[in-house]
């Protein structure tokens, strides 16, 4: 191959050659400055996409979380207002408190229960109130039931919202509180430590009789 060194040839960027036959063939010149400043400008450009591809995804999944932290910033908002819902019916009644699971909405300005298995759907977003019974121990604190008694007038309430996000998963949330009723007027005691304090003067207390474990009867004389 013979290369051509005609000073007629004027292109600075390419040089030419020739195969047997006459036949000239151009070719880039990468030595030359101009062919270099190509290579420079190629890499340049790679690099910017590189980085503005990198820069787009930061870009789209901040937004992504702020959109998710809004979203869980307002399923809790309507998770309280549920517990706020179930407050406001166990001041007015006590007994309607007798569901497993419900939902809430407004009838003449007050909050009742749609009744059971009922979700209410607020927008994208779905919530359902769970009721369950509350348990003690002996000494009257919280426990797991069936622990030593059901508490009659204490109602352990939790309020689930959920949602699906963008990625098609679902989400929820959920709050907890505890409701007694504190308009009741009787304090029953039929447990047997319950009969075991103070003093006994001629009667004993014993889990032989009464409605739950304790009673107090006459003490046999010898």
């Amino acid at each position: 191959m013979k290369i051509l060194k005609r000073k007629k040839i004027k292109d600075l960027n390419y040089f030419y050659a020739c195969l047997p036959g006459r036949q000239v063939f151009k070719f880039l010149n990468f030595y030359n400055k101009n062919g270099q400043s190509l290579l420079e400008i190629i890499l340049a450009v790679a690099i910017f996409g590189l980085v503005a591809a990198t820069i787009t995804t930061m870009v789209l999944g901040g937004d992504a979380s702020l959109s998710q932290g809004g979203k869980q910033t307002e399923a809790l908002a309507y998770a309280q207002e549920g517990i706020e819902a179930v407050r406001s019916i166990r001041d007015r009644a006590w007994n309607e408190n007798k569901y497993a699971t419900s939902s809430v909405a407004t009838s003449s300005g007050e909050w009742i229960y749609n009744g059971e298995g009922t979700t209410q759907t607020i927008g994208e977003f779905a919530r359902t109130i769970a009721f369950s019974d509350v348990c003690r121990d002996i000494s009257d604190n919280i426990t797991v039931c069936p622990g030593e008694y059901i508490d009659p007038h204490t109602k352990k309430v939790t309020v689930r919202v959920s949602w699906v996000t963008s990625a098609g998963a679902t989400n929820n949330v959920e709050k907890i509180a505890y409701l007694s009723n504190w308009h009741k007027k009787v304090w029953p005691e039929d447990i047997l430590a319950d009969f075991s304090d103070g003093t006994f003067t001629n009667t004993i207390a014993t889990t032989t009789y009464g409605t739950g474990n304790g009673a107090v009867v006459l003490q046999e004389q010898n």
